[in-house]
């Protein structure tokens, strides 16, 4: 019910899934977004979380939250690029902690929150 996929000339070129959060229902946390490094700047990623936003399971949706290390660069433009475009702010929160959650196994995680949309 969550899931996106973006093809051109038969290639796939990204793709994105969610879900909602079951105690936020009107909110959805977007698990993964991928796109293809020759699709990259072509603006697939918006595309994708457009078309996740349109799809009919998305319809009372007012909220998309994500998670996004420090070092993924290319997420934190796109979810940026994504609330500009609609005039929102991507408000954004230390979430998981790398020493606490992850035992420095990982990096620390930043709760993106975009809406109401």
């Amino acid at each position: 019910d969550m899931s996106v996929v973006a093809e051109r000339d038969g290639q796939i070129q990204g793709w994105v899934s969610g879900y909602r959060l079951p105690n936020e229902p009107g909110t959805i946390f977007v698990w993964q977004i991928v796109v293809h490094k020759e699709a990259r700047g072509d603006g697939v990623g918006i595309a994708l979380l457009n078309a996740l936003l349109a799809l009919p399971a998305a319809a009372d949706v007012t909220r998309l939250k994500t998670t996004i290390t420090p070092a993924n660069h290319a997420s934190r433009a796109l979810f940026k690029r994504f609330a500009q475009q609609r005039g929102l702010e991507a408000v954004k929160r230390p979430w998981f902690d790398s020493v606490a959650h992850f035992g420095c196994r990982h990096e620390s995680e930043t709760m993106f929150s975009i809406g109401p949309l």
